[in-house]
């Protein structure tokens, strides 16, 4: 069982308890995060209201997120076909040595 811990952090002026078995530390960093991107968004539109800017944060923590997914799974596939690429490399390698008797 997953030890949880509570943690105090404050969100765009909130203070908020949040119970999780992340480390506190990556908690405070979610948080910290979550309020940098409320902030910035506040201050670009002059949206003021919470719910409103916690709805437009959370589409731009999703875009991130999104984002972030691709590049991975380009990167995955990118990495497989390398993979692919030298097995059959290696694979003609071997069939040379042994018809050569090398």
């Amino acid at each position: 069982m997953t030890d949880k811990k509570s943690v105090a952090v404050r969100v765009f002026g909130q203070k908020y308890s949040i119970v999780s078995s992340e480390k506190p530390a990556t908690t405070l960093g979610y948080a910290k995060h979550v309020n940098t991107v409320m902030q910035q968004i506040s201050k670009s539109s002059g949206v003021n209201d919470t719910s409103r800017v916690a709805i437009l944060a959370l589409l731009q923590i999703v875009h991130e997120l999104s984002t972030l997914k691709k590049q991975l799974d380009d990167g995955v596939n990118e990495y497989n076909q390398y993979k692919d690429s030298l097995t059959k490399l290696l694979s003609e390698i071997d069939k040379t040595i042994e018809e050569e008797g090398i």
